[in-house]
């Protein structure tokens, strides 16, 4: 529980200083995002930076991790990779301004990598219908991770558009994911 703890504590610290250098960095390049979009929310010119936070974080944990347990899980690699696509293509739409149809691309590809590569699939809901034995068909599960995966990157990027609220409700979301498992033992 102890690790657990410092852990998140030094990928919060971590993700907070790169966050700051981030800023600066893209004040001083002029990679900023105005606020003369409909859907933005910003007073002032807010630099692009919040997927480098939780890169970083992710990289941080991937470290940590392998050092006190002597190793990654298989999974490991393959959620590094889908994690730096969506990085770039987030990076790079947000400077070039990039199509939604590679971005959806993007975000498909990613989705198929996990399942086929890692074997990352949603094969039940976990008796959230009240069917505890409840097992999708492999197709029908294929589509629905794909479908979850796409939907949970655009969800998080809809509401990017307004200062840390995105970085706030993933925080808050995951914090009380990583309790129920924590709960749960796993």
């Amino acid at each position: 529980m102890i690790n657990t703890i410092l852990l998140f504590l030094t990928c919060a610290a971590f993700s907070g200083i790169v966050i700051r250098v981030a800023i600066y960095l893209m004040r001083t390049f002029s990679i900023l995002d105005s606020s003369s979009e409909k859907h933005k929310l910003h007073d002032i010119q807010t630099p692009f930076i919040g997927g480098l936070g939780v890169l970083a974080s992710l990289l941080i944990v991937l470290v940590a991790h392998h050092t006190i347990y002597s190793g990654i899980p298989p999974t490991w690699p393959t959620l590094v990779f889908c994690s730096l696509v969506i990085f770039m293509t987030g990076l790079i739409d947000d400077v070039f301004k990039l199509s939604y149809k590679i971005r959806f691309f993007s975000q498909f590809a990613v989705a198929i990598i996990m399942i086929f590569s890692a074997g990352l699939v949603v094969n039940n809901l976990g008796g959230l219908l009240w069917w505890d034995s409840l097992k999708f068909p492999e197709w029908i599960a294929v589509i629905f991770t794909t479908v979850a995966v796409i939907g949970g990157i655009n969800a998080i990027n809809m509401i990017d558009g307004i200062d840390g609220l995105s970085g706030s409700i993933s925080l808050s979301s995951l914090l009380l994911i990583g309790v129920v498992t924590f709960v749960a033992g796993d």
